[in-house]
């Protein structure tokens, strides 16, 4: 079996392709999966990927279109949406697979359609309540679509070809015990509490501005408490030396990193959550059972991290608000009253868990089969 995944940009597309990626190997051991995404310097697949498994990695000439529309920098694009397909086709001659998978994000765009017209089975999968333009320009070609929220399944608007399924996770947050992880970030048992917080594999603005106050106000009152952070690729450099000006780097119960890469155990062993509200995130604090404090990115299409967070909240499953209300100590108040309610952090744990999917994986992997079943074999 050869499977070609196609998905990137943001780890938001790419730890999802791992994720099937993964379940297919686990029932399938002899299969031979390869990558593919953009030759863009953010897209985050390669680096992402270089600390997997997968080793076979392949670049396609293609970026995103910027706006408006009339951007100058759309002329590269729309060269690069020509360039792309030759080099999709070819890869497709080259490495022959029995199926393409795509998680969104440009760089499936080029894959997926020239897969369509050269007759190779497609899937797609949208983790968005709002899909992104990408699998929306496929969504016609493509064999099969599997989406995370029902909203999405209505805005594909191909009822005869689309499954409501879940996100597929990676096996680490299905398996990390939390005692276990404990273990592994605080050996010695110095902390009683751990409040983990994380914008996004580029990071976000407000989020590192609030964080960063937040605990340069309660670090060092609070030595119980662990505090994880990660800013983000764009935001490293900065914080980096804010940390460091402010000593905060120089106190054991102070980490800060560009990325998480061990996020399943980190989050395993945390108390508290502050993030995006972005899908995956969401999936993987539901499957998790976390306390949660969302803030929701007011930079994305229809607000859809509004809504996911106002979904939880309303639930009573996480606490959430708008961006801006997180200024002013507002976060930090929001860590204080949940660290010292323990009740209340227990009765969000139990709320969340009713939004987790954690057949995602399996459901995914069962549509791939079937879509391979019905594949002709080769000549």
């Amino acid at each position: 079996m050869n499977v070609l995944m196609t998905g990137g940009g943001t780890a938001g597309h790419v730890n999802p392709a791992i994720a099937i990626a993964d379940t297919i190997k686990k029932k399938y051991p002899e299969a031979h999966v390869a990558f593919a995404a953009s030759t863009e310097r953010s897209d985050k697949a390669e680096e992402l990927l270089s600390r997997t498994r997968y080793s076979e990695y392949y670049s396609i000439d293609i970026c995103g279109l910027r706006s408006p529309v009339f951007h100058p920098g759309n002329l590269r694009t729309a060269y690069l949406m020509l360039r792309s397909q030759s080099q999709a086709k070819k890869l497709i001659r080259d490495f022959k697979p029995d199926i393409i998978i795509g998680t969104g994000g440009y760089a499936s765009w080029p894959l997926l359609a020239a897969g369509a017209r050269m007759g190779v089975p497609t899937l797609v999968h949208e983790s968005n309540a709002l899909p992104g333009k990408a699998l929306m320009q496929v969504r016609d070609k493509v064999d099969r679509i599997l989406v995370n929220f029902s909203e999405a399944a209505e805005l594909f608007d191909r009822p005869e070809k689309t499954s409501v399924v879940g996100n597929p996770l990676l096996h680490g947050f299905h398996a990390c015990d939390r005692a276990e992880a404990r273990r592994k970030i605080d050996a010695d048992g110095k902390f009683r509490y751990t409040v983990l917080a994380f914008g996004g594999s580029r990071g976000a603005m407000m989020v590192n501005r609030y964080v960063f106050e937040m605990i340069e106000s309660m670090a060092k009152k609070n030595p119980d408490v662990l505090f994880v952070t990660a800013t983000g690729k764009d935001y490293f450099g900065e914080y980096k030396e804010k940390y460091a000006k402010t000593g905060l780097d120089k106190l054991p119960n102070v980490r800060v990193s560009e990325y998480i890469y061990d996020m399943p155990v980190q989050m395993a062993a945390a108390d508290i959550v502050i993030s995006r509200a972005g899908a995956m995130t969401v999936s993987e604090l539901a499957l998790m059972r976390k306390a949660a404090i969302l803030i929701p990115s007011p930079n994305v299409a229809n607000d859809h991290q509004y809504k996911n967070a106002k979904a939880l909240g309303d639930a009573g499953a996480a606490v959430y608000a708008r961006e801006s209300e997180y200024a002013d100590g507002g976060l930090q108040a929001r860590v204080e009253q949940l660290l010292s309610n323990e009740q209340k952090r227990t009765e969000m744990r139990e709320r969340i868990a009713a939004f987790a999917c954690a057949d995602a994986n399996q459901k995914i992997l069962a549509e791939v089969e079937a879509l391979l079943e019905k594949k002709e074999p080769r000549a």
